[in-house]
C-alpha cells in the first residue's frame, strides 16, 4: 500500500508541548512564536521532517497556522478543515480561526498589543507573508522578530531525518521537451527581464525545467532542492548527492553544476556581490532569501517564478500523457465502482474499498504497460458523516462501515509515469433519500455547467467560479472550498498558478489541466463532491461572435450514480451533456478491453495449438554431434543469461468465454440519465471489431510477422544459444523460422494489437520523431520496440487513433490483462485473465460479431 491508516491527530499532544514551547519563549524575550504549515520551499506537501504545526498540535491538515502567545493559543485552518481540526486539536489550548477570513496577519493587526515581539522562522514564510505580518505588527506597535534558529526543532527530539530519494530522469517522450531547451526559454527571459539570476525554490519547478522526478515528498514525485538559473554563465542545482545515481548524476552536469543545500547561502552571496540583482518570487521564495541577498550587497528583483507559467500550461506529450493516464484510471475507478455496487450495505469499511481501489490501479497499470507509481494524495474514503468532513484521512480508529441509507464519498488519485490523477465519485449504499438526490443533483449541476462553459481568452478563475455555484446559491446552499485547482503532470496534485475559486486571480490559458469539484456537506449526516479533470483548450469560433473564446475539454472518464440523478432538476442541454459524457465513458472502456481481448485470443490459440504438437526447438551443433537434441529456448522466468531451464508452452488458457448479460457494468452506473437524442459532434463513430480484423489483415500482416528492429539475422531468444556465449553463437544453427520463432510471431501479433491500445495511451506530437526513439532507448534492448503511432500503426490502429472513441452504447468495466515481456523479449504469461466483471454482452449486430470474434477457430 502507498498509504497507511495510522492515527493521523493526536489532540493529547498539545498541552505538555505548546507549555514547553512557551517556556522557551520567556527565555528568549518573546511574547509568541509563529508556526506555519510549510517547509523551506513553501510547498503544500512536505517530507515527515517539516511537519511542524501537527507536532505541535496534533492538526494534519495540509495548509494552516498556530500562534502561540504566553497566554493564548490560535490556530488557523481554510473552510476545508473546519470540522477536521476540531476533532484533532484540543480545543481547551487552542482557539480555531478562519485562515482566509483572518488570516494570521490579520489577526495581529486586530489583537495584539503595544511592544509585542512576536517571533518568526524567515526559511518558513514567503516574502509576501513575511512583509504582510510585518505592517500590521507595525499598526499596533508590536515587533516582528526574525529567528535564526527554530525553537520546534530544538526542542523535537526524534524529529526524522531529511529524505533522499533517489532522482530518475522524466522520458522526452513523456516531458516533451528537452531539459536543455527549457534553460535557454527560461535564459533569455531573465535576460529580456534585466535580472542576471533567478532561485527556484519550488522543487516543481525545478523537477520540470531539468525533467528529473524524485520521492521526498509523500504521493508527490519531487526531489527536494534549489536552482539559479542564470541569463548567462552555468546554472547551479542545489541537491544531496545521495539523491543521485550515476545516470542522473551524469545527466545533470551536462546541464548545470551540482551545490549540495548547505551552499546555497554562499553562492548566494558571490552572486549577489557587486550589486547584481536576484528575481525572486515574493509568493513563494523564503523571507530568509531576500535578506541574506541584501546583506550580500546584492538587490532584490521581484520576480514571479519563470517555470511556473510554462509548467502549468502543459504541452502537446503531456497532454497526450494525462490523457492516457485518464483513460487508465478512469477503467480502474469503473471496475471498482461496479466491484462496490455488487457489495452488500455493512459488509465493506472505508479502508477496505481505499485498498481494493488501489489494487484495481495497480493491476490496471500492470496490464496497460504503465505501472502505478504511487497514489496522488491519501484516499478520502468517507462513508455517512465521515464524508462531510472535506479532506478527512480514515484512520483504524475513525475506520467506518458503509452503512444502508448512506452516501459514500471517494476522493483519490493516482501517480502514473506519463500523468497525474484526481477523481470524486459520491454513491449511494442501498436507497437514497429524496434530499440526498436533490443535493446530488446540484453539485452536478454546478460540475456541468463548468464543464459545458465557453469564456473569452483571458478569463481568470475568479470570474468563473459562481458559474459552479449558480445552483446552490439558488436553493440557499453553497461549499467552503474553491472549485478547482490546478494539476500537474507526474508532479503536484495541487499546482499552481491556476485555479478556480474566489481567490483565482491567474488567467486560465489553454493547455492548463484543473479540477472542477463542487460539492455539499451537511454536518454529521453526509457529504456530496463530483470531480473531474479538465483541459482549457481552444473553442471553435462561435457563428457570429468576434471574440477568441475558450472551453474545456473533460479528462476524467467514469461514470456518476445514476440512482442519484433527479433528471427532473436538469436542462435538457445537460442531459445532452451529461448523456454524452457517458456515451463516450462506455466506448473507451469497451474499444480497450476489445482490443485487449483478441490478443489474448491470439496467444490462447498459438498455446492451443502447441500443446497439441510440441514443437522442435531445433539442435545444437555440438550436441547433434554427440546425436542429444537441444531444447534450450530462451527462459521466460529466470532474467539469466545463462539459464539452462527448458521453457514449455503455456498450460491455460485464457478464462474468455462470452458471457450474457452486463456483468461488470452495476444498475446505478449502467446508462446515461436520460434518452434525449446526442449531437453527432459529442461521439464520433469508432470501427467495429470486424473492420478492425479486415483492415489488420489486409494492411497489418507484415507488421505482426516483420523482425524486430536492428536484430539482424539472430536476435536472443530465436535460437537455443546464449547470444552473450561467442563460441556456441558461431558453431550453433539458430532456428531463425522454426518452432520456437512462433512464440515471436505471437508476440508481434500482440504489438500490433496493443499498439492500438497504445495510440490512445501514448499519443506523439507529429513531427516528434526523437520521442520514439527515446522510449527504444529507454527499453530493453531485447523488449518489444513502442515504435511511433504515424509510421508503425497498422490500419485499424490508425483509424481508432484518428476518430477517437465513441459511440458504444454500453460497454466495459475494464480492459482485460495484457502479457508482459522478460528482458529476453519473451511473453512470461500467457493466461491474460479476464475476469466476468470485465466482460459486457453488446446489442444488436454487434454482439453477434464479438460472439464470432470470440468462438471461431484459427484457420
Amino acid at each position: 500500500m502507498f498509504q497507511t491508516f495510522e492515527t493521523s491527530g493526536d489532540p493529547s499532544v498539545g498541552k505538555e508541548r505548546v507549555g514547553r514551547l512557551r517556556e522557551w519563549l520567556a527565555a528568549n524575550n518573546l511574547d509568541g512564536f509563529l508556526v506555519p504549515r510549510a517547509d523551506e520551499h513553501q510547498g503544500e506537501y512536505v517530507a515527515a521532517r517539516s511537519e511542524r504545526l501537527r507536532w505541535l498540535t496534533g492538526f494534519s491538515g495540509s495548509a494552516g497556522a498556530v500562534l502561540i502567545l504566553r497566554d493564548q493559543a490560535h490556530i488557523f485552518v481554510d473552510g476545508r478543515y473546519q470540522l477536521q481540526v476540531r476533532d484533532q486539536v484540543d480545543l481547551a489550548i487552542f482557539t480555531v480561526e478562519n485562515l482566509v477570513e483572518t488570516p494570521p496577519s490579520t489577526w495581529i493587526g486586530r489583537n495584539l498589543g503595544n511592544g509585542a515581539r512576536i517571533g518568526f522562522d524567515p526559511w518558513l514564510h514567503t516574502i509576501a507573508e513575511a512583509e504582510a505580518l510585518r505592517k500590521s505588527a507595525a499598526k499596533v506597535g508590536a515587533e516582528l522578530v526574525a529567528l535564526d534558529r527554530n525553537p520546534i526543532d530544538e526542542l523535537w527530539s526524534d524529529r526524522p531525518a531529511p529524505p533522499l530519494g533517489k532522482v530518475e530522469i522524466q522520458p522526452l517522450a513523456l516531458a516533451g521537451e528537452l531539459a536543455l531547451d527549457k534553460l535557454a526559454r527560461l535564459a533569455a527571459k531573465l535576460a529580456a527581464e534585466g535580472v542576471a539570476h533567478t532561485v527556484l525554490t519550488d522543487p516543481s519547478s525545478v523537477a520540470w525545467v531539468f525533467n528529473i522526478r524524485g520521492s521526498d515528498v509523500p504521493h508527490t514525485p519531487l526531489p527536494l532542492s534549489f536552482a539559479i538559473l542564470s541569463a548567462e554563465g552555468p546554472h547551479l542545482v542545489f541537491i544531496d548527492d545521495r539523491k543521485l545515481g550515476i545516470k542522473a548524476k551524469a545527466y545533470l552536469t551536462q546541464l548545470c553544476d551540482l551545490r549540495d543545500p548547505a551552499a546555497l547561502d554562499g553562492e548566494l552571496a558571490r552572486l549577489s556581490a557587486g550589486g547584481n540583482k536576484i528575481g525572486l518570487d515574493p509568493l513563494l521564495a523564503a523571507e530568509h532569501l531576500r535578506t541574506h541577498v541584501e546583506a550580500s550587497g546584492g538587490s532584490y528583483a521581484a520576480l514571479a517564478d519563470p517555470a511556473r507559467l510554462p509548467r502549468a500550461t502543459k504541452n502537446a506529450a503531456e497532454i497526450a500523457g494525462t490523457r492516457a493516464a485518464h483513460r487508465r484510471d478512469g477503467a480502474a475507478m469503473t471496475k471498482m465502482l461496479a466491484w462496490l455496487d455488487r457489495q452488500k450495505p455493512g459488509t465493506l469499511d472505508e479502508i477496505v474499498v481505499v485498498t481494493r481501489l488501489e489494487e484495481f490501479r495497480r493491476a490496471t497499470g500492470a496490464e496497460t504497460q504503465m505501472p502505478l507509481r504511487d497514489v496522488s494524495f491519501d484516499t478520502i474514503s468517507g462513508a455517512g458523516p465521515n464524508g462531510a468532513i472535506i479532506h478527512y484521512r480514515v484512520s483504524t480508529v475513525s475506520n467506518r462501515k458503509l452503512e444502508a441509507g448512506e452516501l459514500f464519498l471517494l476522493d483519490s488519485g493516482a501517480q502514473y509515469q506519463d500523468g497525474t490523477t484526481d477523481i470524486t465519485r459520491t454513491v449511494a449504499v442501498g436507497e437514497p433519500t429524496e434530499e440526498m438526490r436533490q443535493r446530488y443533483t446540484i453539485v452536478l449541476k454546478g460540475m456541468l455547467n463548468i464543464s459545458m462553459l465557453r469564456f473569452p481568452a483571458g478569463t481568470r478563475g475568479c470570474d468563473i467560479d459562481a458559474v459552479a455555484r449558480l445552483a446552490h446559491w439558488k436553493a440557499g446552499l453553497d461549499y467552503g472550498h474553491g472549485t478547482g485547482h490546478g494539476v500537474g503532470s507526474f508532479l503536484s496534485v495541487h499546482e499552481g498558478p491556476q485555479r478556480i475559486s474566489k481567490t483565482g486571480t491567474e488567467k486560465l490559458l489553454a493547455g492548463m489541466i484543473l479540477s472542477n469539484e463542487p460539492g455539499y456537506y451537511r454536518e454529521g449526516a453526509y457529504g456530496i463532491r463530483i470531480e473531474n479533470l479538465v483541459l482549457v483548450t481552444p473553442t471553435e469560433a462561435i457563428p457570429g461572435g468576434d471574440v477568441a473564446m475558450h472551453g474545456f475539454e473533460t479528462l476524467t472518464l467514469a461514470p456518476f450514480d445514476r440512482r442519484l440523478i433527479d433528471t427532473a432538476l436538469l436542462t435538457r442541454e445537460e442531459l445532452v451533456f451529461l448523456d454524452a459524457y457517458n456515451k463516450r465513458v462506455l466506448a473507451v472502456r469497451r474499444s480497450a478491453l476489445l482490443l485487449l481481448k483478441d490478443a489474448a485470443l491470439r496467444i490462447g490459440r498459438t498455446a492451443q495449438r502447441a500443446r497439441q504438437s510440441p514443437p522442435s526447438w531445433g539442435r545444437c551443433r555440438r550436441r547433434r554431434q554427440r546425436g542429444a537434441l537441444a531444447r534450450r529456448p530462451r527462459c521466460s522466468e529466470h532474467s539469466s543469461l545463462n539459464c539452462r531451464s527448458p521453457t514449455s508452452p503455456p498450460s491455460v488458457l485464457p478464462d474468455i468465454s462470452p458471457t450474457r448479460g452486463e456483468i461488470g457494468w452495476p444498475p446505478g452506473f449502467r446508462q446515461s440519465p436520460a434518452s434525449a437524442a446526442i449531437p453527432p459532434e459529442f461521439v464520433p463513430p469508432i470501427a467495429s471489431a470486424e473492420q478492425m480484423t479486415q483492415d489488420d489483415q489486409r494492411s497489418g500482416a507484415r507488421q505482426e510477422h516483420r523482425q524486430h528492429p536492428g536484430a539482424g539475422r539472430h536476435k536472443p531468444g530465436d535460437g537455443e544459444c546464449d547470444p552473450l556465449d561467442r563460441a556456441a553463437f558461431q558453431h550453433s544453427r539458430c532456428n531463425q523460422r522454426g518452432e520456437h520463432g512462433r512464440w515471436h510471431r505471437v508476440q508481434r501479433r500482440l504489438d500490433a494489437r496493443m499498439d492500438v491500445f497504445e495510440a490512445g495511451q501514448h499519443d506523439v506530437p507529429a513531427g516528434a520523431a526523437e520521442i520514439g526513439e527515446d522510449r527504444a532507448e529507454h527499453d530493453d534492448g531485447d523488449c518489444r520496440v513502442h515504435r511511433s503511432p504515424s509510421s508503425s500503426l497498422s490500419a485499424s490502429a490508425r483509424s481508432a487513433s484518428a476518430i477517437g472513441l465513441g459511440g458504444i452504447t454500453r460497454a466495459t468495466a475494464i480492459p482485460a490483462s495484457a502479457p508482459s515481456v522478460t528482458c529476453h523479449g519473451e511473453p512470461t504469461n500467457f493466461t491474460a485473465s479476464i475476469d466476468a466483471t470485465a466482460l459486457t454482452a453488446t446489442t444488436g449486430s454487434q454482439s453477434g460479431r464479438l460472439r464470432k470474434l470470440i468462438t471461431r477457430p484459427r484457420k
